[in-house]
């Protein structure tokens, strides 16, 4: 379950990146650039999604709480709540 939780670590760091470049172009007004950067945001997410649910279903099978699961599950929606707000 530590190297899922690392990827997903590391997918969250990559959508951070890419959503900085969107700031970028936007405050820079650079619409070419906007126009192809605009789907990597969603690309990323959906990424992040299935390796959730993959730690998910580890946490499950560790036996966790399901309480315990949803606190941890709420916190990555939580960021990727954030992530969606940042690109409308």
């Amino acid at each position: 379950m530590e190297s899922k939780l690392k990827e997903l670590t590391g997918k969250f760091k990559a959508l951070n990146f890419v959503l900085g470049k969107v700031d970028d172009a936007i405050t820079a007004c650079e619409k070419e650039n906007l126009k192809r950067i605009e789907t990597s945001p969603t690309t990323k997410m959906n990424g992040i999604y299935r390796a959730k649910e993959e730690v998910e279903e580890l946490k499950f099978i560790n036996e966790e709480s399901k309480e315990d699961v949803q606190i941890w599950a709420d916190e990555v929606e939580t960021k990727l709540r954030n992530a969606r707000e940042k690109i409308g």
